[in-house]
């Protein structure tokens, strides 16, 4: 369980221990999240809720950017291309 404040910024929640195992722990988890804001963000997109889709796409930016320690460049590129396609609209 993340169990994420919403007082909190997200890039605290980066592992930055020695544990490498830990790290991938982390990294799974922050994954997770990610890919979980960005599932919403394209159902409220495709319900026309482009203020909604909005703010959980850039929660999933932030979260790929900022607390992961190995780069995921297939979600980053995927995040991207949604919000590209919602900055048209």
């Amino acid at each position: 369980m993340l169990n994420i404040n919403g007082s909190k910024p997200l890039s605290d929640y980066r592992y930055t221990g020695k544990n490498k195992e830990m790290g991938l722990e982390r990294d799974k988890q922050m994954t997770t999240y990610a890919i979980a804001n960005h599932s919403v963000a394209k159902a409220l997109l495709n319900l026309h809720y482009y203020k909604e889709a909005r703010f959980f796409l850039q929660k999933a930016q932030i979260t790929v950017n900022k607390c992961l320690n190995e780069p995921k460049r297939e979600l980053s590129v995927a995040i991207n291309n949604d919000m590209a396609r919602l900055m048209k609209i």
